[in-house]
């Protein structure tokens, strides 16, 4: 997926330039999440010195969190990730993921087929609408449950 190697490229690229870190990347191409928590758990073990697992979307922050919990490292592995779902958000409010950066997947569909409406039906110029970037932590965390409840948490 595009938008999945772009993420990867702007964090790799901040990290080891802004911060000095050292970025291994590991492509989790997993088909189910026991698979997927498998493949992370090879890695893991073949890279103690790891500090941290970033992940690109939900489903792979869930095996994430689910691997630090199980291997008794949380506090040791940083865990972050982009978006949000049930799971996820249950991991930050448990201190097992320290955040995620939520970009509002759903606005940005919703708000892009109301600005074709709109340019069809009357001929307006779509705008740019910047639905932002959030950071949800264990501190902001219960003020985000809503809107992870009514499925538009992105």
């Amino acid at each position: 997926q595009i938008v999945q190697t772009i993420r990867c490229d702007g964090l790799k690229k901040f990290l080891e330039q802004e911060l000095g870190a050292t970025v291994d990347t590991l492509v989790n191409t997993a088909s189910t999440p026991a698979q997927g928590l498998s493949v992370l758990d090879g890695y893991m073990r073949s890279h103690k010195d790891a500090a941290a697992i970033v992940s690109l979307n939900p489903e792979t922050g869930t095996i994430a969190c689910q691997w630090v919990e199980k291997n008794d490292m949380v506090g040791k592995v940083v865990v972050g990730g982009y978006d949000v779902s049930p799971a996820v958000l249950d991991c930050i409010k448990r201190g097992i993921t320290s955040f995620t950066l939520v970009q509002q997947a759903y606005a940005q569909g919703y708000l892009a087929v109301v600005n074709l409406y709109l340019a069809k039906k009357y001929g307006m110029t779509p705008t740019n609408m910047d639905t932002g970037t959030l950071l949800v932590t264990k501190d902001n965390a219960a003020d985000f449950q809503p809107v992870v409840d009514s499925g538009r948490g992105g």
